[in-house]
């Protein structure tokens, strides 16, 4: 985790908790949002579990394990919490003219979010650290 905090406060992040650190984790209830970005569906519940009753929202952006389950009691949702995700960002085609413009006029930086740019011959090597969670973003050059 300490090797992408730099990169997550780059990118505004105001609190970052390890779930290594905090075997037993039990969140206090949030008003803001919840985020779960690293995959792990027992930390995808508590985030759900963090927010408020009536009108939490939780947010999973991490890749789960292949046939992973979500185990989450029925009155987690019923009470108004909403529970959504994402993957590989959810942008939308008409979005990429926008963001090469803000990349173009410097609000978005990148090459901040690039941490390993790879040769072809070099990409098994980029899966594997993206099973491991070494890359954060990895770019394969083409020659």
């Amino acid at each position: 985790m300490q090797n992408h905090a730099n990169l997550w406060r780059l990118l505004a992040c105001t609190a970052l908790v390890s779930a290594a650190s905090l075997p037993d984790l039990a969140f206090a209830q949030s008003a803001a949002p919840e985020n779960e970005c690293v995959g792990v569906p027992s930390l995808a519940v508590q985030a759900l579990e963090s927010t408020n009753p009536t009108w939490g929202l939780a947010l999973n952006v991490g890749i789960m394990p292949s046939g992973a389950m979500l185990n989450v009691q029925p009155m987690s949702l019923q009470g108004g919490r909403r529970w959504g995700g994402t993957a590989m960002g959810g942008a939308k085609r008409l979005d990429v003219s926008r963001y090469v413009d803000m990349f173009v006029a410097g609000e978005i930086k990148l090459d901040d979010l690039v941490s390993h740019r790879l040769t072809l011959d070099e990409i098994n090597h980029g899966f594997e650290m993206m099973r491991t969670g070494e890359a954060v973003r990895s770019v394969v050059l083409f020659d």
